[in-house]
């Protein structure tokens, strides 16, 4: 595991396609947040101007402004998450410049997590992602696969009668109207697959942790029912992880 002892104030900032977080920490401490509309994601450095903060971490699936880094830059040393970032972690993936953000993030916290196990971490949001890192600190790669609002909206869209419905709600395992069976469909059938997925890693990689994080990451932890708690806060740990492993072996300019 990585170790980082000087009590830096970091700002880590992640940009997702609806909603921009943003996490300050005091070593491994979160002792702020704040949460902004993506659309408004240019407006960030002013958001956070008052924060005191050392170095910034700056991950998004959006394109930014050429003055987004500058202005961050100008209040405390910032990277910006890419393919070329330095991070704890081997990469043993074929093509790492695909490997999402949130995955390699989570990957990292994770790992930072897992006292130095072998350690399996499940993002449930738009797709659920299934990221497997061994005891050595080695990233293997994983699965995607639909999530549960993607189902749901798939079954209303390739179909000529189903209708939408919400994910929250009723699902008992036998739906006794076409909604709590669509319902259970998919969030029933999302536990299965998480079940049996965690089952296999763990046939392969004995000894298995694993964490859940993601916006439906919660209510999946709460069906599985086995010990595996939702970690909301994951990705943005995981790019503290990040930012911290530059600063220590000063990658960061």
């Amino acid at each position: 595991m990585f170790t980082f002892d000087h009590m830096s104030r970091n700002l880590v900032i992640d940009i997702g396609n609806h909603s921009s977080k943003m996490f300050l920490f005091e070593g491994d401490e979160i002792v702020w947040r704040g949460q902004r509309a993506t659309a408004l994601a240019e407006e960030i450095p002013s958001y956070v101007h008052d924060q005191k903060f050392d170095h910034v971490i700056v991950s998004s699936v959006v394109p930014l402004s050429s003055r987004f880094i500058p202005q961050l830059n100008a209040m405390g040393k910032t990277i910006e998450l890419s393919g070329s970032t330095h991070l704890p972690l081997k990469l043993d993936y074929e093509t790492p410049q695909t490997l999402g953000a949130d995955r390699i993030a989570a990957a990292c916290g994770a790992w930072q997590l897992s006292e130095g196990n072998n350690v399996l971490v499940i993002v449930a949001g738009t797709c659920i992602t299934y990221n497997l890192i061994d005891s050595g600190g080695t990233f293997h790669g994983g699965a995607i696969s639909p999530g549960i609002h993607m189902r749901l909206q798939s079954m209303h869209t390739f179909t000529g009668k189903l209708p939408l419905v919400s994910a929250e709600g009723n699902s008992p395992i036998t739906g006794k109207s076409t909604e709590t069976s669509l319902r259970s469909g998919a969030v029933n059938g999302t536990i299965a697959e998480l079940e049996g997925m965690i089952f296999r890693y763990s046939q392969e990689f004995p000894e298995l942790k694993v964490m859940i994080t993601g916006g439906d990451g919660q209510v999946l932890a709460e069906g599985l029912k086995n010990g595996i708690f939702a970690r909301p806060e994951l990705i943005a740990q995981g790019l503290n992880t990040i930012l911290n492993y530059n600063v220590v072996n000063r990658l960061i300019v």
